[in-house]
């Protein structure tokens, strides 16, 4: 099958719409056939434009490609989410996390061609190399209540503890925040999140615990209010799904599952809702 030189053929289509426009400009041609060679030109640039510059590739539409198969059309008009993976993720940074950044300059004091002595030598510039390293930090707050005698009644009184520290230990938004993401967003099981955990905090957490925290969450986001209103918990990057009523015992129930924004809906396992979903 014969093919056509694009260039040459755009080429020469500007070459005699050029010779048009001086014909037209040195009035050597009526208004009639001016407007019959104007209409002309455009149709031909107009075919030229789809049928020989715009190349159509085969993707799912028109082809039996799959459409992981296939890319994009460059030629084309994109619109948004085309040849998107999954949902568009969300960048925004955690608020429980602080950046270090240090400083550190690289002193010359000899020259390392002759050895030249270069101390009180002024500097020309710097060549600065970055290094970016995550470093898990654990947190451990004590708060001491005190307990005086009255002098008076000899009764004893202690100190009130803050709201958040009802027993004599106690987890922080950080670890269930750590603990909700790999159990309900990543799918772990609650023994390998006990051990991942183990290896940041060096303490044990029960599955009573990680179970009472989904719990909790479940309640909070049942009540119809934003986890940002609820000091306790932090916010996590996902969205949520009220499952229907399913049963667990003979009692049914609703609940409330969070899940990755880049994920499906359908990802969530009904064994695990059933487990976590609160007695009628």
């Amino acid at each position: 099958m014969s093919s056509v030189n694009k260039e040459s053929l755009r080429e020469e289509f500007d070459t005699l719409k050029a010779r048009f426009e001086r014909l037209c400009a040195e009035e050597k041609m009526g208004s009639e056939s001016r407007a019959l060679f104007q209409a002309m030109l455009m149709l031909f640039e107009l075919l030229m434009a789809v049928f020989m510059e715009r190349r159509t590739t085969k993707d799912s539409n028109n082809s039996s490609k799959p459409s992981s198969q296939t890319h994009g059309d460059d030629t084309a008009a994109g619109r948004p989410g085309a040849k998107g993976k999954g949902k568009a993720q969300n960048n925004a940074r955690s608020s429980n996390t602080r950046t270090l950044e240090t400083v550190q300059v690289a002193q010359v004091h000899v020259c390392e061609t002759c050895g030249e002595d270069l101390d009180n030598t002024p500097c020309d510039g710097h060549e600065r190399r970055t290094k970016i390293d995550i470093v898990f930090e654990k947190v451990v707050s004590h708060v001491d209540a005190e307990i005086k005698q009255c002098p008076r009644c000899q009764e004893r009184t202690k100190g009130r503890f803050p709201a958040d520290m009802p027993g004599p230990l106690q987890y922080g938004p950080g670890v269930k925040a750590y603990a909700l993401n790999l159990l309900i967003t990543q799918m772990v099981s609650l023994k390998r999140v006990q051990q991942l955990i183990i290896t940041l905090i060096g303490q044990v957490i029960s599955e009573a615990t990680l179970l009472k925290y989904v719990m909790q969450l479940h309640h909070v986001c049942s009540d119809g209010k934003s986890l940002r209103s609820h000091s306790s918990w932090p916010c996590l990057p996902c969205t949520w799904t009220r499952l229907p009523s399913v049963s667990t015992e003979g009692t049914t129930g609703s609940m409330f599952v969070p899940r990755a924004k880049s994920r499906a809906s359908s990802s969530i396992p009904t064994g695990a809702a059933r487990r976590w979903t609160p007695s009628a």
